[in-house]
């Protein structure tokens, strides 16, 4: 039996040694006029006084994260709605979507993420209640305990076995602690990103303009030289190529 579990330990070790990193993708706007801004290149579209500029900022896990600049040139209001941009594969840069429709990618939505972070915020705190009423319920359960026996006379074994097991508790304790403040800390920091950085729905006015990153998931299984990114803004709706390419670490 030994011998098989260490079999199988060095099999799972060589697995996981051996394991192909991700793959990097590049993204390049397909277009005639492009411009560049610290090093990130720029696409421009605009339809009906609607303006919007993007560039492809970096992939990250399974998205593609993009910086979105829009405009309002027109005479009306309009509502910006991240969550129903949306990027499509295409197999030539002038391409028609066609049955790839089926795999348009719907941009995250800033808000549902805010939401699921302040929840998990929640269970967070309610879970470190919890921790902090069962040490002191453990605490109390031990004085009562010690009452009990005070007249024992208690062996040196004995002492030294609960000076152990107290300094192991309180380890325990600080350990509990500092990964408790290590995920509300990554916690607060994601947050911050959604509320600040990330664009969010917005009623941009005439003469208005806002930017923002906007996270877009990826086409699972499906590797497209191009994409095709496309913003609804109103009754206006902009789309921008791009082509994508894939390299090895």
């Amino acid at each position: 039996m030994k011998t098989k579990c260490g079999i199988g330990l060095i099999l799972t070790a060589y697995a996981a040694l051996s394991c192909s990193p991700m793959p990097i993708y590049r993204l390049r706007p397909v277009a005639e006029e492009t411009r560049w801004l610290q090093g990130q290149e720029l696409v421009f579209a605009e339809h009906n006084g609607v303006e919007a500029e993007v560039a492809f900022v970096r992939y990250a896990g399974r998205d593609l994260i993009f910086e979105i600049w829009i405009r309002n040139n027109s005479i009306r209001a309009f509502d910006v709605v991240p969550q129903k941009f949306y990027h499509s594969p295409l197999d030539a840069p002038q391409a028609n979507n066609g049955a790839r429709g089926a795999f348009n990618k719907f941009a995250v939505d800033s808000e549902s993420s805010l939401l699921r972070i302040d929840q998990e915020l929640a269970r967070k705190d309610a879970g470190r209640t919890t921790a902090i009423v069962l040490d002191l319920t453990g605490a109390v359960i031990k004085v009562i305990a010690d009452l009990a026996t005070i007249t024992k006379k208690k062996s040196e074994e004995e002492i030294a076995q609960e000076e152990r097991e107290q300094q192991d508790a309180a380890e325990a304790r600080c350990r509990r602690e500092l990964l408790h403040e290590t995920e509300l800390a990554r916690l607060r920091q994601e947050r911050a990103y959604w509320e600040t950085q990330a664009l969010r729905k917005t009623t941009l006015a005439p003469r208005q303009a806002l930017e923002g990153l906007v996270h877009f998931p990826m086409v699972e299984g499906r590797h497209a030289p191009y994409i095709k990114l496309v913003l609804p803004l109103g009754e206006t709706e902009l789309a921008f190529v791009f082509a994508q390419q894939k390299l090895k670490p």
